[in-house]
């Protein structure tokens, strides 16, 4: 019988840790083991969790005696963890009552990486239109495909790279040294995800949206730091290298991919007018320029905002319309 390994990352989560809790506890397949790290809480998030595993044995808590961030806590996880597979939840998210069951059945299938989908909802629960926000809707085939394919379809905008969405085998991560860079709070579901694809021998895909992804204002997505955009460069060098060692024919597929992420790292620079690297911003601006002409009269296409965000890059203007808004919010601040 299969085993399902939870890992949650919790941090200040005391608000939405029962639910999250609770949506695993009511599961309709009950062989799974819940492992909670506590990433140094200032708030009740340790309370609550250590209440909820006193009452059932098959949720664990692990407490980090200083905050080390996502990718840590996400590794202790995995470290700790004694399931078949390992299943990525964020501490303010829930799954579905038929989650894991459906997930077990396709595993069933001899697979190694199964990838779920996903619907948007407010801190109150109520559902969220994917566009609203910018997010797109999964393309999964209908068929199993092998890492391979799994990864095109990833690199090809076809699939996203969240970590709640793939659940994997444990052996896969184990044996190919798959862990969440160290110290990246941005970024890191990206540097990791590919890997997971790559080395699993059968991928397969659940249509039905048995996650739910919870977005607050308050969340790391929403609130860039200057940091962000060297975090998510780091991440473009490891992907251009894994590329180049093990899938050259994905090469432009691979532009398509990384594009829009070299130019939010830009983007995050220029949110931050008095503090801008200008020489990392010329470098991100040159590999914008070079991986566009690559992907210059192919079946690639970029977002019409990606299109606009690359002619004001391209003539050295997107930096001045953002220091533009950040003076405009500056002035509504001293009103």
């Amino acid at each position: 019988m299969v085993k399902i390994s939870i890992v949650i990352p919790a941090h200040n989560v005391e608000t939405f840790i029962k639910s999250t809790l609770n949506s695993i506890k009511k599961q309709s397949y009950d062989n799974f083991e819940v492992i909670i790290v506590n990433d140094n809480s200032t708030d009740n998030t340790e309370k609550v969790v250590r209440d909820f595993c006193n009452q059932d044995n098959r949720f664990k808590l692990i407490n980090f005696p200083e905050n080390k961030g996502v990718s840590e806590a996400r590794n202790a996880g995995i470290k700790h963890s004694t399931g078949d597979f390992v299943f990525f939840i964020d501490g303010d998210d829930c799954i579905m009552n038929t989650c894991l069951s459906n997930v077990v059945a396709k595993i069933e299938e001899g697979i190694d990486a199964v990838l779920i989908n996903y619907q948007l909802a407010d801190s109150d629960g109520n559902s969220i239109d994917l566009k609203k926000l910018r997010f797109f809707e999964e393309q999964f085939p209908t068929q199993n495909v092998s890492g391979k394919e799994a990864v095109k379809l990833l690199f090809s905008h076809k699939i996203s790279h969240w970590s709640f969405e793939t659940i994997v085998r444990r052996t896969v991560l184990e044996r190919n040294n798959i862990l969440f860079p160290s110290g990246r709070a941005y970024g890191e579901d990206f540097a990791t995800i590919y890997k997971e694809l790559f080395y699993s021998r059968k991928v397969a895909f659940l249509d039905e949206k048995l996650y739910v992804y919870v977005q607050r204002g308050s969340s790391a997505m929403h609130n860039h730091r200057l940091q962000d955009s060297e975090n998510y460069y780091s991440g473009i060098l490891e992907l251009n290298e894994f590329v180049k060692k093990n899938i050259p024919s994905l090469e432009r597929e691979k532009s398509f991919y990384i594009l829009p992420r070299l130019i939010n790292a830009y983007s995050i620079q220029c949110k931050f007018p008095n503090k801008q690297n200008i020489n990392f911003m010329s470098k991100l601006r040159n590999e914008i320029l070079k991986n566009t002409k690559i992907l210059k009269n192919t079946e690639f296409h970029l977002s019409r905002r990606d299109r606009l965000k690359i002619s004001l890059i391209k003539y050295r203007l997107l930096k001045y319309i953002y220091l533009l808004n950040f003076y405009r919010h500056k002035g509504k601040e001293s009103k």
